[in-house]
């Protein structure tokens, strides 16, 4: 049996987003390089986890009892 789980959090993806990147520092660059750099690694992985969270709030995890397994589910495998 599979059972679909739908969790939902406007904020925290993006916070996480921000607070990881922001964990890696740009040195060598004045202070508005370093935020246009900081903002375009915010871009890239908002764009990467959003083939797993769809509008950027909602994560789906399937649960497997047969094998014993959870994945998360790609948006492309959601329906509408």
């Amino acid at each position: 049996m599979k059972i679909q789980i739908k969790f939902k959090d406007p904020d925290m993806l993006h916070e996480c987003i921000s607070e990881g990147v922001r964990d890696y520092p740009v040195v060598g660059l004045s202070d508005d390089e370093a935020e246009a750099v900081m903002e375009k690694r915010e871009e890239k992985v908002g764009k990467l986890c959003s083939e797993w969270f769809e509008f950027g709030e909602y994560l789906t995890v399937e649960v497997d009892t047969e094998t014993e397994s959870i994945r998360v589910v790609p948006v492309s495998e959601l329906e509408d």
